[in-house]
């Protein structure tokens, strides 16, 4: 029977699954993890399931609230209006962006930054 091994972040509910072959082997993965952890915010739990799916429904404290925590993360955190400076360059403006988003803890690809200056430019005209 597989065995799968899931971290899962207490605080923040975050988690990820990593599957393997056996239970052994997942559990030795685990040993190992447990070792090395450092935050213990996370907690680490070998299972043996037939499969994903049916790990999903019988540790489903793991999987339910994924949804949850990511719509108030960007509720939380999002950044409700961009400050678009002027007076600067386009990749002076393009990185400010960019470094707003960041520190919000979004990703902000360079191209998306670009629209945003340049619409925002656009507005001020």
């Amino acid at each position: 029977m597989p065995g799968f091994v899931i971290e899962y972040n207490r605080r923040t509910h975050a988690g990820q699954v990593t599957e393997f072959p056996s239970s052994r082997e997942a559990t030795e993965f685990r040993l190992a993890l447990e070792a090395g952890r450092t935050d213990h915010d996370i907690e680490i739990a070998a299972v043996s399931s037939k499969s994903l799916e049916t790990l999903k429904q019988t540790h489903s404290r793991y999987f339910g609230k994924l949804d949850e925590v990511i719509r108030r993360h960007v509720d939380e955190n999002f950044p409700k209006g961009v400050s678009v400076p002027t007076g600067v360059s386009e990749d002076e403006a393009i990185r400010s962006v960019q470094e707003q988003f960041q520190k919000a803890g979004f990703g902000c690809p360079e191209e998306t930054a670009r629209r945003l200056v340049q619409e925002a430019w656009r507005r001020a005209e």
